[in-house]
């Protein structure tokens, strides 16, 4: 049964009335669940202390020891660093957030000792601990409900690949810190577009998930969406403007870099990627390009038809898997559950021009010359994606049988993920 018109239509934010303080007590209460659930249910998956970021192993860092130079090419070539042929340079070819930030902690401070490394607590503050003070509070925005956004919380951070980029970002791989600094940003965007729609908060989580993971600039479209049915500040052609004018600025600095390093603003360097190489994935696309049909069988395959094989080892439940990834719906079938909720969301515009955003995200990801390998047992390139549908059901999902299917599948994937990185 679809919910009253009141609750699925997006409505003016009422005023701001004073801080009760005992809902504030249940706020902060929460988010210390949210700590101790996540300690419960991947603690030991997560090994804090051995967070570091180095030069050797990401390609973000050297960039910006090279910036600290005043040059932009790297000193020697790294895996996944692209080779320009022309110049025979080697540059980085990530998104510029996690070089910015890098730039940041290696600042030639005096008594620094080696800046070619980012230590535990600096790393761990920069890319990880934004995710449960961002996500928990876009959770409690979006449901009202300290509980409900307790729940959510832990079941993204836990119960999806967020959980594996944890757990092997510590090594200070570039993919895993990338897809972690996307999820804050993908969530301040869709807990400002489906509460306040203030529109900057969304516009700054634009940034950092598009200078994190390129594809995600297609959640610029619900942006305009939500700009476009906003009749306040000067009217829809004055706002839509300075909307417009705000994205073609976060898309003109990782375009500047390319024209930089590249010569022009449309060469990412992906392809250089794969110079001097003869691994598979090279000659996938030597042969048919970064992005093509014919990848859409075999990513499809691995997106939503893989499925983890159980199997018992001693009292212990551990998981056969492929390193190419697994299905999402088996994985994380909470994301089938907000689609089953269409109906309580599908009368708001913004709602769907997000969901709609996150199925372009998806094609193109099929697309892709790479099922994002290695993976197993899961699918990480889903994380561009997979959180602003949860921010959809979290809002849509607070009652009836689909609440009780929401929380039977979150519990699923959380304790599905808990047993996958054991194995």
């Amino acid at each position: 049964m679809s919910e009253p018109e009141s609750t699925v239509s997006h409505a003016p934010t009422p005023p701001r009335r004073p801080a009760d303080p005992l809902r504030r007590a249940a706020s902060v209460a929460g988010f210390i669940a949210v700590i101790a659930g996540v300690q419960l249910a991947a603690g030991s998956k997560i090994d804090w202390a051995r967070w570091r970021v180095s030069k050797a192993v990401n390609p973000a860092l050297a960039e910006a020891l090279a910036w600290w130079d005043g040059r932009l090419d790297l000193a020697e070539r790294m895996h996944d660093t692209a080779l320009d042929p022309a110049s025979g340079r080697v540059y980085n070819v990530f998104p510029p957030l996690q070089s910015l930030i890098a730039f940041v902690l290696t600042a030639p401070l005096p008594g620094r000792a080696d800046p070619s490394e980012v230590p535990a607590v600096a790393a761990w503050l920069a890319f990880a601990w934004p995710l449960p003070v961002v996500g928990y509070f876009v959770f409690l925005s979006l449901t009202g409900r300290v509980v409900w956004a307790t729940f959510w919380t832990i079941v993204w951070l836990t119960g999806t690949p967020v959980l594996a980029m944890l757990h092997l970002g510590c090594d200070g791989g570039v993919y895993y810190l990338n897809h972690l600094l996307s999820q804050v940003g993908l969530l301040l965007i869709a807990g400002d577009l489906l509460g306040a729609r203030r529109l900057w908060p969304a516009l700054i989580g634009l940034a950092i998930a598009a200078w994190s993971r390129q594809l995600t600039i297609m959640f610029a479209a619900p942006i305009l969406v939500a700009a476009w049915r906003e009749r306040s500040g000067g009217g829809p052609p004055r706002r839509i403007a300075l909307v417009v004018a705000v994205i073609a600025a976060i898309v003109a600095v990782p375009m500047a870099l390319n024209a930089a390093k590249f010569g022009s603003p449309f060469e990412t360097g992906y392809r250089a990627m794969y110079a001097g190489r003869d691994d598979p994935i090279a000659e996938s696309v030597r042969r048919h390009g970064l992005f093509s049909a014919s990848f859409v069988p075999r990513n499809s395959y691995y997106m939503f038809a893989e499925l983890p094989s159980p199997r018992l080892d001693g009292w212990r439940l551990r998981w056969g898997v492929s390193t190419d990834g697994a299905s999402i719906w088996a994985t994380m079938p909470v994301l089938a559950v907000v689609w089953l909720a269409f109906r309580r969301w599908q009368s708001d515009p913004v709602a769907v021009a997000l969901m709609a955003a996150g199925v372009a995200v998806m094609i193109a990801v099929l697309c892709y010359h790479s099922t994002g390998w290695v993976q197993p047992g899961f699918y990480r390139f889903a994380l561009d994606f997979a959180p602003v549908w949860m921010a959809v059901g979290a809002r849509s999902l607070g009652e009836g049988g689909l609440r009780r299917a929401s929380v039977c599948c979150g519990v699923w994937s959380v304790l599905y993920f808990s047993t996958l990185l054991r194995s």
